[in-house]
């Protein structure tokens, strides 16, 4: 997972929510948990379109949302 770490339970979440956009700058690789709490915020403060996650952990003691979680193309 993109956003925890999680290496189970991995699912491709789409950016910009469009299923049909399958490019690979559009897919977030989340883990269920993480995804569904991430469709289940964006509703709840009113976003019609979730977005990327921002990390929540990094292994090297980075702050939350630091871009060394994220993905190699998008540094």
């Amino acid at each position: 997972c993109e956003a925890c770490g999680a290496t189970r339970w991995l699912q491709a979440h789409h950016i910009d929510q469009d299923k049909s956009n399958n490019a690979p700058v559009n897919i977030q690789t989340l883990c269920k948990f993480c995804h569904d709490f991430w469709h289940s915020t964006a509703r709840r403060i009113g976003r019609e379109v979730a977005g990327r996650m921002p990390c929540l952990a990094s292994p090297q003691g980075y702050p939350l949302g630091h871009t060394a979680c994220a993905p190699s193309e998008t540094r």
